[in-house]
């Protein structure tokens, strides 16, 4: 059965050098792999007050996993951990 939850997305906005923070519905496979993304961030919402209150207690576990990053890999973008990203930059900057 596949699953979804929210999870934090860093964008890096290269005109400006600077970086952005956002809530994202993740979506995963059986087998525990992301396999999809929302494209914009999700906002929280609801039918009734207690269900928008729900919500956001939800969007609020977002911030007990790792931040996450867009990356290009074999002309596919897939997200992996922002962890990840800062130690692969630090090692291709030791390469030159």
């Amino acid at each position: 059965m596949s699953y979804w939850n929210y999870r934090v997305i860093r964008r890096y906005h290269e005109e400006s050098e600077t970086e952005t923070f956002h809530i994202h519905e993740v979506y995963y496979s059986d087998d525990h792999n992301i396999e999809a993304w929302t494209a914009s961030a999700i906002a929280p919402m609801g039918e009734t007050l207690p269900e928008l209150q729900e919500d956001i207690e939800f969007m609020a576990k977002a911030f007990e996993g790792p931040v996450l990053v867009e990356k290009s890999e074999s002309g596919k973008e897939i997200l992996v951990e922002f962890e990840e990203v800062i130690h692969e930059e630090k090692r291709q900057k030791r390469r030159y």
